[in-house]
């Protein structure tokens, strides 16, 4: 039952960690690729 109890909690930890990591991909995915849609995206004038 106490294996159990730990296997779980580390399970969620993961599932955290793996939410932290795939917000943290976005922020830096969305700053490295916004100059490029700023300058040669679907814009007139920038």
């Amino acid at each position: 039952m106490n294996a159990r109890k730990s296997k779980k909690s580390v399970k969620k930890k993961s599932k955290i960690k793996f939410i932290i990591s795939f917000i943290l991909f976005q922020i830096v995915f969305t700053g490295i690729t916004a100059p490029f849609l700023a300058y040669y995206g679907p814009f007139e004038n920038v």
